[in-house]
C-alpha cells in the first residue's frame, strides 16, 4: 500500500502541476470557446495540458479509491464513478477544444456565435452534462475523502471549492472566476498528492 500510496503522490503532484497551468492559459486567454481565441497562440498548449492533465486525473482517482476505497463507503464509490466519469468529459472536452475548434472556428466563425451550433442544443446540452457529471462527482469524492483520512480535510474542502467554481457556466460567470476555481481544484490535487508521498504509511 506503501507504494500505491507514493506512485499516487507523484501522479496527484503531476496532475495538479499540469492542470494548474491549462487553468493559467486559459485565465489569460480570457475565454474557453471562440474563433477568434482558438487563434491564439496560447490556445494549443493550453489544450495539450487540458488533455495531459486529465489523463493523469484518471490514474490519480484510481490510486486514490485503491487506498481509500474501503473506508470511503458508498458516498466514496459513487463519488469515484462520477468523479472518473468526469475526468473522462474533461479529457474529451479538451480533445474536443484541442482538435476541432481550430478546425470549425477557421471553416466558420458562425459556429461559436451565441445563436450558432456550438452554443445550442445539443452540443451545448452535452458540454452542460460534462460540467454536471464533472462537478457532483469530485464533490462527493471530496467529502468522502476527508472522512476517510484527517489529513485530506482541508484539501477535501479545497477540491469542493473548485470543482464548482471551475464548473460553473462561462456565460453568466466571469472566465476569470471559473479559472480561478481550477486553479484551485489544481491545488488541491497537489495538496493530497504532496500529502500521500510525505507520509505514505498513513493511507494504509
Amino acid at each position: 500500500m506503501q507504494q500505491i500510496a507514493k506512485t499516487t503522490g507523484r501522479v496527484l503532484i503531476l496532475t495538479g502541476v499540469i492542470t494548474g497551468l491549462f487553468w493559467a492559459l486559459a485565465g489569460r486567454l480570457g475565454s474557453f470557446a471562440g474563433a477568434a481565441v482558438t487563434r491564439d497562440s496560447l490556445w494549443i498548449p493550453a489544450q495539450t495540458l487540458h488533455v495531459l492533465g486529465a489523463v493523469l486525473a484518471v490514474f490519480g482517482l484510481i490510486g486514490l479509491q485503491a487506498l481509500y476505497g474501503t473506508k470511503t463507503g458508498s458516498t466514496g464509490m459513487a463519488g469515484f464513478v462520477l468523479s472518473i466519469a468526469g475526468a473522462l468529459c474533461f479529457f474529451a472536452d479538451g480533445v474536443i477544444a484541442l482538435v476541432l475548434f481550430p478546425v470549425l472556428g477557421a471553416a466558420d466563425a458562425r459556429l461559436f456565435q451565441a445563436d450558432g451550433a456550438m452554443n445550442s442544443p445539443p452540443v451545448f446540452l452535452m458540454f452542460v452534462a460534462f460540467a454536471v457529471v464533472l462537478m457532483f462527482g469530485y464533490v462527493a469524492f471530496a467529502v468522502a475523502l476527508g472522512r476517510a483520512d484527517v489529513r485530506m480535510r482541508k484539501p477535501a474542502l479545497l477540491l469542493i471549492a473548485g470543482a464548482i467554481l471551475s464548473n460553473l457556466p462561462p456565460g453568466p460567470v466571469s472566465p476569470a472566476i471559473i479559472a480561478a476555481g481550477g486553479i484551485a481544484w489544481s491545488m488541491a490535487m497537489l495538496w493530497v498528492g504532496l500529502t500521500l508521498r510525505r507520509d505514505p504509511s498513513a493511507a494504509a
